[in-house]
């Protein structure tokens, strides 16, 4: 434990994708030692000038004291699918009995509500260790654009949000953060909660920005019959914080990019499905997104500009 509070802890990451590559670099750039793990070969390759890379996941886990999971977790037939993110979980849990010293296992995947503390439940014990003094377990949402997801997790624009599964592990990641923030120059602001509601964070998040693109598209049909310029509708509308997080070309494309319409659909399905809670507003924004969508020729995973959607 006392290893851990210092400023030199060892960060793995699992998964080496877009949001991993982000974390691990800025990590890195600050002195930290970062391990990339991925099953990927080809994705390693370009990491060994910021850190350790291996295939090996166990490797990963014995040689590093905080673990970012940066798994896939996609939409299938508009269902969340978190067996990626799960099944590498109970691996993780299974190499980290032969661990003599505590490890903090961060998931920064998006995951819908209620899964974290499902994980929690299941993992309350691995071998003799047992969670809250061995080995915790925190959700740590993302808030990044791909095209710049490096400066905006560097930035610290966006609150660090904390779902703690008991206070150590929550203390141990916000003096993480502590600590970059140092190095970097910045004061990160964190907030400190419980899973679910860190969970429920980052879906309304999403979910705000999808229906606000869908908001403006359908003002684009009204500013279109009065002869507005809904460019400049949208510019005023928006406050300069809420426009940096826009799309310069939501008006013609939606929100055609990875994350909103997935998390969108799996967020609806369980919101009827699980919850038996019907979304009407949220069901009308998935509507007029894809009606948005069939008008336009450009295929899904165009380019983003600076002023991208903050999707993930």
């Amino acid at each position: 434990m006392k290893a851990l509070i210092t400023e030199n802890s060892r960060i793995s990451i699992i998964g080496s994708g877009i949001v991993g590559q982000a974390i691990g670099k800025v990590f890195a750039k600050y002195g930290f030692p970062v391990i990339f793990f991925d099953i990927d070969e080809n994705r390693l390759r370009g990491l060994t000038r910021f850190g350790s890379t291996v295939l090996n996941l166990k490797e990963a886990i014995l040689n590093s004291d905080i673990s970012f999971f940066t798994l896939p977790t996609p939409t299938i037939n508009n269902r969340f699918d978190g067996s990626i993110i799960e099944s590498t979980f109970a691996k993780f849990i299974k190499y980290l009995v032969e661990k003599p010293s505590y490890h903090l296992l961060v998931i920064k995947s998006t995951v819908l509500p209620g899964r974290t503390e499902k994980l929690i439940r299941r993992f309350k014990k691995a071998g003799k260790k047992v969670l809250g003094k061995d080995y915790g377990i925190c959700f740590n949402p993302e808030f990044l654009r791909s095209e710049s997801s490096k400066e905006d997790f560097e930035s610290g624009e966006c609150p660090i949000i904390i779902g703690q599964s008991d206070f150590k592990a929550g203390r141990i990641l916000e003096k993480l953060y502590r600590d970059l923030g140092k190095r970097a120059g910045k004061k990160y602001e964190i907030l400190k909660t419980t899973p679910s509601t860190a969970e429920m964070i980052k879906y309304t998040s999403n979910c705000l920005f999808a229906t606000k693109i869908s908001l403006f598209n359908q003002m684009k049909a009204i500013c279109e019959r009065l002869g507005a310029d809904p460019k400049t509708i949208v510019k005023f509308s928006l406050d300069k914080k809420t426009d940096m997080w826009c799309r310069h070309d939501f008006l013609k494309f939606g929100f055609q990019d990875e994350c909103l319409p997935k998390d969108l659909s799996a967020f609806l399905t369980f919101c009827s499905s699980d919850l038996n809670i019907k979304v009407e507003i949220l069901e009308a924004v998935k509507k007029i997104n894809e009606k948005v969508v069939s008008k336009s020729k450009k295929p899904a995973g165009n380019s983003f500009t600076k002023k991208a959607v903050r999707k993930r």
